[in-house]
């Protein structure tokens, strides 16, 4: 199964739809997206996760979600799809929609009436922005933005402060506002293959960071409010070309406050790199 963790599906053949049951939940995974008008209202009331994920999908028919009023997950992993079916929108109940590996080029506004949303998977498309009614989706606490054609961050990401985890890797950011500093409930941000240059000072807020990728930016020191993170456990600087070292004295005041080995070593092992490429440099002078 795929990175969602949905769980290995087994059951018997019904409709020619896989249908497993787990922990109380119905899944089914069509062969064919066609064969879900033979299922009946009850049928379709039953069901909470839907699999549509790797059916080559270029178009799905405007009614095939009618009737699945207690639909939880959607999955539409790794289709050919444009167009996010507009039909979505009257699945009021969804907590996880997966669109990974489309090919949308924008996000429509109704989005922002899937209020129960807690996961959003938008990683791997072409999106050049987001539309204002994401900030809508309050209850979010995993979105999933990588791999995509950002420059920025919108301003409305700000309204979604139960985000846990927020994921931007490999887009085309330069800078991050201000504002990220606001979203005080995130354990995990995802900034590496971007082209930042510096980090805001309301970062050194996030003190709830459980991990923070920032490989292979262009960034060249590591501000001191690296320090005022002590619930870090990951901390990835591989592929940046660190030109200062964060001062001893942050580091010894992270052991004092029980930072994870794994960040220290991170930070000690960029203070040598800076050390060692320093004393190169002068030995060629």
């Amino acid at each position: 199964m795929n990175k969602y963790a949905l769980g290995t599906i087994v059951g018997t053949a019904l409709l020619g739809l896989v249908k497993a049951k787990r922990g109380g939940r119905n899944e089914y995974g069509p062969e064919d997206i066609y064969d879900i008008y033979d299922l009946s209202t009850q049928e379709k009331a039953q069901i909470t996760n839907l699999d549509l994920s790797q059916l080559e999908l270029e178009y799905v028919p405007y009614d095939i979600f009618y009737g699945f009023e207690n639909l939880e997950i959607l999955n539409l992993y790794n289709n050919r799809l444009e167009k996010i079916p507009k039909t979505i929108e009257n699945i009021t109940k969804l907590k996880t929609l997966i669109l990974e590996n489309n090919q949308f080029i924008e996000i429509p506004e109704w989005i922002g009436n899937l209020t129960n949303l807690k996961e959003l998977y938008l990683d791997s498309n072409q999106l050049r922005g987001l539309p204002q009614s994401i900030g809508n989706l309050t209850n979010l606490e995993y979105i999933e933005l990588s791999h995509n054609h950002l420059k920025e961050i919108p301003e409305w990401i700000e309204n979604l402060t139960n985000l846990k985890k927020l994921n931007l890797r490999n887009n085309r950011l330069t800078e991050l506002p201000e504002w990220i500093g606001n979203l005080k409930n995130l354990e995990r941000i995802w900034l590496g293959s971007n082209l930042l240059t510096e980090l805001p000072q309301s970062f050194g807020n996030l003190t709830n960071l459980e991990i923070l990728d920032l490989e292979t930016n262009q960034l060249t020191e590591l501000p001191e409010w690296i320090g005022n993170l002590t619930n870090l456990e990951k901390l990835y600087l591989h592929g940046t070309n660190w030109q200062k070292p964060v001062p001893k004295k942050i580091i010894i005041n992270m052991l004092k406050n029980g930072v994870h080995k794994d960040v220290i070593e991170a930070i000690v092992k960029m203070n040598n790199s800076i050390t060692t490429t320093t004393k190169s440099n002068l030995r060629l002078r």
